[in-house]
């Protein structure tokens, strides 16, 4: 499946740079939100846009794409954060949380009282 869409994963990378100052984004596949990525500053996610948008890539060509206002990436937000949050120790250092509500699921990387990734999907 992949290499089917090497030239269009090829061609989002070539005209989709990560945003300049952005410390993270949120995806919509066929006027869904389907992933939400935040992250303790613009480094650490220009560092890992790369990644991220070939992912996200996939995603978009396996659906067909409606584009939708700020306002619903705010409410999915919203209902992400009025979840219930179970936290654990992290393997290595910090905390995780752990955030399932029925239509989102997410996790979060926490250092030193500092947010380090923040990771949300849609699981509908």
């Amino acid at each position: 499946m992949y290499d089917s869409w090497s030239h269009q994963i090829a061609d989002y990378e070539a005209n989709m740079p990560c945003p300049n100052y952005a410390d993270g984004v949120a995806l919509q596949i066929d006027g869904q939100i389907e992933a939400v990525d935040l992250f303790d500053n613009p480094q650490t996610f220009r560092q890992l846009w790369p990644r991220l948008l070939r992912s996200y890539s996939v995603g978009a060509l396996r659906e067909a794409k409606n584009g939708k206002r700020k306002q619903e990436v705010e409410e999915f937000l919203a209902r992400a954060m009025a979840s219930e949050v179970d936290s654990f120790e992290s393997i290595g250092v910090g905390t995780t949380a752990r955030i399932t509500d029925g239509e989102i699921s997410g996790a979060a990387l926490c250092c030193q009282d500092h947010t380090v990734h923040f990771s949300l999907f849609a699981t509908r």
